[in-house]
């Protein structure tokens, strides 16, 4: 039987005292260390999710930005656009009397040009 069945009623003695308030303490350790681990744990997750999403938002503000600055740049390599900017920029102008070099025709011989000019000098 239990202690109390088998004692008379009477006020608990001290080394029972302690060991009850050691059981009690012991229970409360119990229980309160997880909840304070994962009130802990929680928070941290927290935080983290708090800095992925800043995180995601500049890497998608960087993004925009470098998808405006290839289409900035592809304007600006545009022949009319280089053109239009050196015009207004630079201040220079389309050469009026311009000499185009022209690529030989493939089965042109350099040979027979030569002998030409051999033969128009001593005229």
């Amino acid at each position: 039987m239990s202690r109390i069945a088998n004692r008379p009623l009477t006020k608990a003695t001290d080394p029972h005292r302690v060991t009850d308030l050691i059981q009690l303490f012991l229970a409360l350790l119990i229980l309160l260390v997880p909840a304070f681990l994962y009130a802990a744990q929680r928070s941290d997750s927290l935080v983290a999710n708090q800095t992925v999403g800043s995180l995601e938002s500049e890497l998608l503000a960087l993004q925009q930005e470098r998808e405006l600055i290839e289409l900035e740049l592809q304007r600006l390599l545009e022949p009319r656009s280089l053109t239009e900017r050196a015009q207004r920029v630079a201040g220079l102008q389309l050469p009026e009397d311009q000499v185009l070099v022209m690529a030989p025709a493939p089965n042109f011989d350099e040979r027979v040009l030569l002998a030409s000019e051999i033969v128009d000098g001593n005229r």
